[in-house]
Parts: structure tokens; C-alpha cells; sequence
């Protein structure tokens, strides 16, 4: 799918960037934008509630849960830690309430 890993980098750096910036493409988005084919702002999985940047982390009918999420990356922390202790990550808290790696360091 991916031609080869600089495309792979550049497409996870365009997620990330479009989730800091809460810009990613929800129904609630693509209603406003009046995209075919979206006819309501509704939560495609819950039908409850218009799916916001927030809706979509918290959605109860989510496959992903936003604690596991976090208790992923925290697991994946202590096992970089344990394999090599001389290099960690650090975790950045950003407004979204996710964990993501800002960039590695040598203790």
C-alpha cells in the first residue's frame, strides 16, 4: 500500500498534526462541509449523539477505548524502559487528553 517508509512517516505525522489541531474529518465536519452522501452529523455507531473531535474518543460503542489507549501506551513505555534503560521516550500531554511520543532522550 505504502510505496515505502518516508510516505508511512509522512501520513501518521498528518494524523497526528489533524488530531492535535482537532481538525480531523468527523461526521459533524463533513456535514458542515456538505460532503455527499452525509446526511446527518449523528454518530454513525451510537446514533446518539453528533460526532465531534470529543464524541469520537469517548463514544461508548467505540472499539477503542480512550483509557485503553492510554494503558497501551503506558504498557509500550515500561517495555521500552526495560529493554533499554539508557533511552526513553517522552510522553507529551497535549489538550486532547492523548499521549503521544514527542521525541526521545538519553538519561
Amino acid at each position: 500500500m505504502y510505496q515505502n517508509q518516508q510516505q508511512m512517516y509522512w501520513i501518521a505525522r498528518a494524523f497526528r498534526i489533524k488530531s492535535f489541531m482537532q481538525s480531523l474529518p468527523t461526521y459533524e465536519v463533513l456535514y458542515q462541509r456538505k460532503v455527499y452522501g452525509i446526511s446527518s452529523e449523528k454518530c454513525v455507531r451510537c446514533n446518539e449523539e453528533t460526532e465531534t473531535w470529543d464524541h469520537m474518543w469517548k463514544c461508548t460503542k467505540n472499539k477503542f477505548i480512550l483509557f485503553d489507549l492510554w494503558k497501551d501506551a503506558v504498557n509500550a513505555f515500561i517495555e521500552l524502559k526495560k529493554g533499554r534503560s539508557e533511552e526513553i521516550l517522552r510522553f507529551g500531554y497535549i489538550k486532547s487528553r492523548l499521549f503521544i511520543p514527542v521525541r526521545k532522550f538519553i538519561i
